[in-house]
């Protein structure tokens, strides 16, 4: 009864953790301001998006993704843009590194601020080592009259918010964790044998 107990409020925590993803975001008008583009492309298939017209609210793009490797660099190009005027902004994209549903400060792989038309923006960035294994998300933002640094959840008049699929491979394992190696032991096939899966990570991050 106690390993049942333990897995069943394992998995009652994850499907919470996989479901905190703000959503009611994004702007009430679809002209103006707007991303023009993003594109990505990982060690399995690419992210290539081309906006207008705008769209209010958040654009669920989450059907366009790529695989990104732990530990690995990138480079994800955006065109902050318009469907209509040009007016001054500023623009962010996230990447959600440790799946807790949330894109902190320290997940900006880029920001831009200006007027368009404006040059395409080049976003460096590197796979955290330590990155979860999984499927997460990437939110871009761009925000007429916004200033650094923008607020990933806020609502606003002009400008778009969208999120994509970003899948992380090599990277911690925490698949069937459940926090407790007694209660959910490992079958071990053969010797020596490594667990990567990271106990502190994935705990906390269920």
């Amino acid at each position: 009864m106690q390993k049942l107990t333990t897995f069943f409020f394992g998995a009652l925590i994850a499907s919470f953790s996989q479901a905190q993803y703000c959503t009611a975001v994004g702007p009430s008008s679809t002209i103006d301001s707007n991303v023009g583009s993003v594109s990505l492309t990982g060690v399995v298939g690419s992210i290539n998006f081309t906006g207008c017209p705008g769209v209010v609210g958040l654009q669920d793009l989450t059907a366009l993704g790529t695989t990104l490797n732990a530990g690995s660099p990138y480079t994800a190009y955006v065109q902050f843009g318009t469907c209509g005027g040009n007016y001054a902004g500023a623009g962010t994209a996230w990447i959600d590194f440790d799946q807790n549903g949330t894109f902190d400060a320290s997940e900006i792989i880029g920001t831009w601020a200006g007027t368009p038309p404006v040059a395409l923006s080049t976003f460096n960035f590197t796979v955290p080592s330590g990155a979860q294994n999984g499927t997460t998300r990437m939110r871009v933002t761009q925000q007429e009259q916004g200033v650094l640094p923008l607020n990933p959840c806020a609502t606003f008049t002009w400008g778009s918010v969208m999120d994509f699929s970003i899948t992380i491979g090599n990277g911690i394992d925490c698949s069937g964790y459940v926090g407790d190696e007694i209660a959910d032991a490992i079958p071990v096939t053969s010797l020596p044998y490594t667990d990567i899966r990271d106990n502190s990570f994935c705990y906390s991050n269920q």
